[in-house]
């Protein structure tokens, strides 16, 4: 990590890196990405940003299915995320790397 990234700029640009990477290779734009907390908590993924603050990031959780609609989580509750082929093409969703 360069020392003047945070974790999170540096955990963000890897996911954002792998969501791409993993569009590429299946020929899908928008992949569904899920998000699980330690709590055992799962989230589909519109979007993720860094902070605030250098160990947090904003989640966009997709409003069709879950409330809230954004959460502000630290680093060290997400324990896994999820790539998924878009599984209900017709209806639009999924995560934008950019």
């Amino acid at each position: 990590m360069d020392a003047q990234r945070s974790a999170a700029e540096d955990f963000v640009e890897g996911i954002l890196a792998e969501v791409k990477r993993f569009g590429r290779a299946k020929h899908i734009a928008h992949p569904v990405v899920e998000l699980e907390l330690r709590d055992a908590t799962r989230y589909r993924v519109d979007s993720l940003t860094v902070g605030p603050g250098a160990d947090f990031v904003t989640v966009a959780v997709h409003p069709e299915h879950e409330m809230p609609t954004e959460i502000i989580v630290p680093l060290g509750v997400i324990v896994r995320i999820e790539l998924f082929e878009r599984d209900e093409p017709e209806r639009g969703f999924g995560f934008s790397a950019g």
